[in-house]
């Protein structure tokens, strides 16, 4: 006998209740990992501020775990402090407070404020929730999106330390003596650069003021993940100008196929050096051929 049509009326399809269960669960087991990984973090690094930090994404992510309703609204601010955690790792394992920039350390400050904000607005749901059980708890998806995009912000300047730290690195190393023959280079095929983007639009002023300054200095590309930084540079290697300028001088060194937590000192230099072809993963060495020609 079929259902009375009041009852029908919105009642999920049995594919539809597959699909949504399939999701709820993938981003239940996100959540604990991700939990996981930010305790597991907050055990290594040195300051009591990150170590802060970390304890109170920990705090906002169990409360969306174990409360919250509309955990799949939170998939991008779960990444986020995934990125935030590895970030806080990378920038501070191994350090003293005193060899931290001082730009980074005020970046931690305001950030320990700002998720201590949101975890004030999670308890609340939570104590909601608790309150009057037969309620639902959630928090609008604006608000989340809000959050996500000041964490980026936060990200933007951690990928700017990494940057200035991979710089003094490289400067202390200049004293290096030159070594014989292994520090040779040129000896294998390098690495030819990738073709321009296959769909690329919206970003010349950006391509061809990055083109004029490489004329008299360095230009760096700074920002979150996935805003487009790669296909910029291969825009960039493209253009007419730099191709006649350096014809097969032209370098692509990739670090996006490997974790960024991976990423150490030797492994920066190995990966330059492979892809210029030069012999000795060593940074004199690097150098020398570089300085062959422009």
């Amino acid at each position: 006998m079929p259902l009375p049509h009041w009852r029908r009326k919105g009642m999920p399809s049995p594919n539809s209740t597959i699909s949504e269960t399939g999701s709820h669960d993938s981003t239940t087991a996100g959540l604990s990992s991700v939990i996981g990984f930010l305790d597991a973090t907050k055990d290594l690094v040195p300051l009591d501020v990150a170590k802060g930090v970390l304890s109170t994404l920990s705090s906002i992510l169990t409360i969306v775990k174990n409360t919250l309703q509309n955990k799949d609204d939170f998939s991008e601010l779960i990444s986020r402090c995934h990125k935030i955690a590895r970030s806080i790792k990378r920038a501070t394992y191994g350090r003293s407070e005193g060899d931290i920039d001082p730009n980074f350390a005020e970046a931690l400050d305001e950030l320990k404020s700002f998720v201590s904000r949101i975890e004030d607005t999670v308890k609340k749901k939570e104590q909601h929730k608790l309150r009057y059980r037969f309620m639902t708890a959630s928090v609008d998806r604006e608000s989340i999106a809000n959050w996500k995009e000041q964490l980026d912000s936060f990200l933007q300047i951690w990928d700017h330390e990494l940057i200035m730290r991979i710089d003094m690195k490289i400067h202390s190393s200049e004293g290096m003596p030159k070594a014989g023959t292994d520090m040779e280079s040129g000896e294998r095929d390098h690495e030819p650069p990738p073709g321009p983007p296959p769909m690329f639009f919206g970003r010349d002023d950006l391509v061809r003021d990055a083109v004029e300054s490489l004329s008299h200095q360095h230009v760096v590309l700074v920002g979150p993940g996935g805003i487009g930084k790669s296909t910029i540079a291969k825009a960039i290697l493209n253009e007419d100008s730099i191709i006649a300028k350096f014809h097969d001088r032209r370098f692509f060194v990739r670090f996006d196929n490997i974790d960024a937590s991976q990423i150490t000192f030797d492994t920066f230099i190995r990966r330059i050096a492979d892809v210029l072809g030069v012999k000795s993963a060593r940074l004199s060495a690097i150098k020398t051929h570089l300085a062959a020609s422009d």
